[in-house]
Order: structure tokens, then sequence, then C-alpha cells
């Protein structure tokens, strides 16, 4: 690959937890290297969400780097500004600013003379050897084709492109969709809305979990015992990863049937039997996605709270959408989907052209020339035009 003897260059991709975290790295090894961000600032799906309710449904002191773990999460499970603050404070600590080019998103990517030449929005062109995409999936929103969405009176938009100007509290909204960001939203909103209705199309299977809130005790203890922030981290490394993610390759392991027991066991507190059965899935947990969820239940329980399960048919100017009903809402929500192709842009080369799709992690390579690196496992990058693979729901 031209001259073996010359360093490397590397053209990063988007300046999210991936980007962050390769950018640390390739610095570390003294690899030259740019990092290319379509916004003004880092953080990736969590500068992007912010809507009410957002948080990891991965514990915080795992959801970390581990040669930098953060003493100072305040939740088993924290909301999104301080995740987002942690990876600002990252990238500040190990001085990576300086080789992100922000405002400036990468339009083209083209193999030529054994090298990726890389061109952005602002028309300015740069070669590397390598080229890392950390492009991530979950900020390119999806909206719903819904007949008469647009004729609707009051305000319209997608949880990752929350309008922190419209009002929330004692207004009439409708969510559409249950997954993990409807979930919380739903959360976070019945105590406030006047009627909450949420639009049903999938029901979840959900793994209720305890928002525990850390003392200020526990924190100084991380603070000042990094054995203990340490172990800590360990041990929800290997109960995740060792444990609940190699468990469901297995669908008669133990560790499924104690999933499935305790999902089972939380849905049964719903009181009303039609709403339980509204809310329980025709398909074996972990089959799907898990909904890790500490209010669900409880939200979805709440007297302002309407789960409407009808396919929906339209929306009228001054209703919100369901077949079997018209609820008047102030504000519609659309949490539930992102695009699951060209979240990467184009790569354009000599022979192919790719897409990045949400994919199993697999990935075909074109024989005379080497295929940008995804860094999700939930994202590939097939450089065959050909190439099939499948996805990972």
């Amino acid at each position: 690959m031209g001259n073996q003897d010359a360093v490397p260059t590397f053209g990063v991709i988007g300046a999210g937890m991936s980007g962050i975290l390769a950018a640390i790295k390739l610095q570390e090894a003294c690899y030259p290297f740019t990092v290319f961000e379509k916004a003004d600032r880092v953080g990736g799906t969590w500068r992007e969400n912010t809507y009410p309710g957002i948080a990891c449904d991965v514990p915080s002191h795992l959801y970390s780097y581990s040669f930098d773990l953060n003493p100072d999460w305040s939740h088993f499970c924290s909301p999104g500004s301080e995740i987002q603050a942690y990876f600002e404070n990252a990238a500040r600590r190990y001085g990576i600013n300086a080789d992100i080019r922000f405002d400036d998103p990468v339009v083209r990517c083209t193999w030529t003379d054994e090298r990726w030449e890389l061109e952005t929005g602002s028309g300015h062109i740069e070669t590397f050897d390598w080229i890392i995409a950390a492009t991530g999936i979950l900020h390119h929103p999806k909206l719903p084709d819904i007949d008469g969405v647009e004729t609707f009176d009051g305000a319209v938009f997608h949880s990752a492109r929350w309008d922190h100007d419209v009002p929330l509290d004692g207004r009439r909204i409708g969510i559409v969709g249950t997954g993990s960001s409807g979930v919380q939203l739903t959360g976070a909103l019945a105590p406030r809305a006047e009627k909450l209705t949420v639009f049903q199309r999938t029901a979840q299977w959900v793994v209720p979990v305890e928002q525990v809130a850390y003392t200020t005790a526990q924190k100084d203890e991380f603070r000042t015992d990094a054995d203990i922030l340490r172990d800590l981290h360990n041990q929800l490394a290997a109960s995740f990863n060792d444990g609940f993610a190699t468990s469901i390759l297995d669908a008669e392991s133990g560790m499924i049937e104690a999933i499935e027991r305790r999902c089972n066991e939380e849905l049964e507190t719903i009181a009303d039997a039609t709403l339980r059965e509204k809310l329980r899935p025709d398909y074996r947990a972990a089959c799907k996605r898990l909904v890790v969820s500490h209010n669900w239940y409880d939200a979805v329980q709440h007297p302002s709270v309407n789960l409407v399960t009808d396919a929906i048919e339209q929306v009228e100017p001054e209703c919100a959408p369901s077949m079997a009903s018209c609820t008047s809402s102030t504000c519609l929500c659309s949490p539930p989907d992102f695009t699951s192709t060209g979240s990467c842009g184009r790569w354009r080369s000599q022979d192919a052209t790719a897409n990045c799709s949400t994919t199993s992690g697999r990935s075909a390579r074109a024989p005379t020339w080497p295929s940008p690196y995804p860094t999700s496992p939930t994202s590939s990058c097939s450089t065959d035009p050909t190439a099939r693979s499948a996805t990972s729901r």
C-alpha cells in the first residue's frame, strides 16, 4: 500500500463516542489524523438527542472509556446531558479538539492511487491511508409516512430534533412509537401532560432496572479509591459482556430464562387486564432489542396516559392520529425510527459505490482496495454493491 515505511495517516468521520476514542488512541500511538465533524461540537447521538427523559440504558460506569472512568455519574443509568458533558470533557482533557474539523461534513470519499481522497461540504480535500467511519446511526430521523401529518395544527417533531420552545406542561401530547426513546419520553411526560396518547405498533419486552442515585459519599469513595471504581466497572463489564451478551446466542440458556421470567413478572404488575394484554409482546423476550426502564409500566398506568394500539390511518388538523379514535393534541412527537441506510453517506470508488446500513456488523471487501472501517457493531460498510448482509433486527 504505497510506501510501506511511511507513517500511515487516518481520517476519522464523526466525533461521537467512537470518533473521540479513535482520536485519543491515534494520538497516543503518534499517528497523524484528522477528525471530521458535521456539527459545531463533539458528542454524536448525545449532542443530537435532548428529549425529556433521555438516558442511556447501559449502566454509566460501564458506558465509559475504560481508561477514563468517571466517579461523578449521578445515577446507575445517567441522563443524556451528563453523558454529553462526559464526552466533551474527554475530548478537552485529551487535547483532541484541535485535530477536529467542526461544521464540515464529509460528502465524498474516493479510493484512488492507493489512498482515500476525502472531500467535505466546504470543498476541503484531504487524502489518507485509512478511513475510520465513526458516523453512528441514531441521528438521522426517519419520520413515519402518515397521511395528513403536514396538516396538523400543533407542533410535530422527531425526538432527535426536539423543539424545546414548545411548552409541555398541561398540554395534550401524542407520542408515536414505544421503542426505547418512546418509553423514556412517556415516563418523562406522563406526569406533565394533561393528556398523553401513546401510539404503539409493537409491544416491547421491558427489563426493569432500579434507577439508583449515587450518594455524595459513594462518589467521594469512587474519586479517592480508584480500585473501587475499577472493580465496579469490571463487574458490570463481566455481567453485561460475559453474561447477557453471550447468553442471547443460546435460546435455552439460564440467563434467557431468567430474563423472560423477570420481564413477565414486571408485566404482571399492570393492574388492568386489558392494558396488560395490549403490552404483552407476541414473541420471546430478547428476540428483539430489550427495552430497559425504571418507570415505563408506572407511566403507562398514569391517569393522563392512553395507550392506542390501532393502526394509524391519518392525521387531521386538530386531531392526533388513530384509526379508532381522535384525540386532540397540541404536540405530536415521533421517536421510534431512524434511517437504516445511507447513514454514512455514499462511499464512491473507482469500482463500486457502497452504502452504510444497520446490519449485523459484517463487511464484504472488494479484492483490489480496502474497506473503510466502521466503528459500530451495528453498522457495516460494504464495499461490494452485490454483497448482502442480514439485518440485526
